[in-house]
């Protein structure tokens, strides 16, 4: 396959592959591999030569680690880790691929090498089913990256130099075992969207009104038992999800959210219309169904 010298793109997904040759470090203009639903058990050396790649899907339940040479694919921008038995069907829109697999799905992927934070041209990082428990330090080096999921989640905290992600606009880390949202996270000045649905959550943490440039916040799902008064400082919030928690009483402080379009209470233990909801004058959706004790 090496000899392929004007190849650019190689779709080698829903194969029973379990290795790939060395001479596919030779496809010196590969700018897209395809790997999902493979059964491949591990990516061999020689792909670290592959320095125009820009996108690599990787699908595999046998797949346990990832080459430390990977850090030396220096252009590339997205890297999408999944895998399932068989394809699922795809109805969950996702900016980077447009559909992602809606069911869950796992692979053995338990940690990713500190080299990782070599590729500084990574832009958009989707991790789902991969247990991994910890990003390395090295994570805070992705200089670059603008989107990271991980979902369902088994990351129980995030390294300090997450703070460092200062391009980072859309941050999805649902289906996991936070308690409380990581100080981190509200260093991140560029942060557009945060989901950190079906965690654990008990509460947020009152300096949430640093994320200025936060446009939607999706925290379902979890135990809020109240919502912080910074929360109304969210200035250009127009999505807020709050749906399935233990929120009896909200702030006033949300009726100063001007540009909120969609507010979704449903599954709480609300008994009464906020009266404040009438100031919300762009509001386009409200849902407040099934709020009983």
């Amino acid at each position: 396959i090496g000899q392929l010298q004007r190849l650019q793109i190689l779709h080698l997904g829903s194969t029973r592959l379990r290795y790939l040759p060395d001479s596919i470090g030779q496809l010196q203009k590969l700018q897209v591999l395809d790997l999902g639903y493979s059964k491949l058990e591990y990516l061999p050396e020689s792909i670290c030569n592959l320095k125009d790649l820009r996108l690599l899907y990787l699908g595999s339940a046998n797949l346990r680690h990832l080459p430390k040479v990977i850090g030396q694919l220096e252009n590339l921008s997205s890297l999408v880790i999944y895998t399932n038995e068989k394809e699922p069907p795809s109805d969950e829109l996702h900016p980077i691929c447009g559909t992602v697999p809606s069911e869950t799905i796992y692979n053995h992927l338990d940690h990713l090498p500190e080299t990782f934070g070599r590729l500084k041209n990574l832009k958009n990082l989707l991790l789902y089913g991969s247990p991994i428990t910890q990003l390395p330090d090295s994570f805070g080096q992705l200089k670059n990256l603008q989107i990271l999921t991980v979902k369902p989640s088994s990351l129980t905290s995030l390294p300090d130099t997450f703070r460092q992600l200062k391009n980072l606009q859309y941050l999805t880390i649902d289906s996991g075992l936070f308690e409380t949202l990581p100080e981190v996270i509200t260093d991140l000045p560029n942060l557009r969207l945060l989901s950190l649905s079906d965690n654990h959550l008990t509460h947020l943490p009152g300096q949430i009104d640093r994320l200025q440039h936060l446009m939607a916040l999706d925290v379902g799902h979890n135990n809020l038992q109240s919502l912080p008064a910074s929360i109304g400082e969210l200035n250009c919030l127009q999505i807020l999800r709050l749906g399935s928690n233990q929120i009896r009483q909200l702030p006033e402080t949300i009726g100063q959210l001007q540009n909120l379009r969609e507010l979704r209470l449903s599954r709480n233990p609300i008994d009464e219309i906020p009266s404040w909801i009438d100031q919300l004058s762009e509001l386009e959706i409200l849902d407040l169904r099934s709020n009983r004790e």
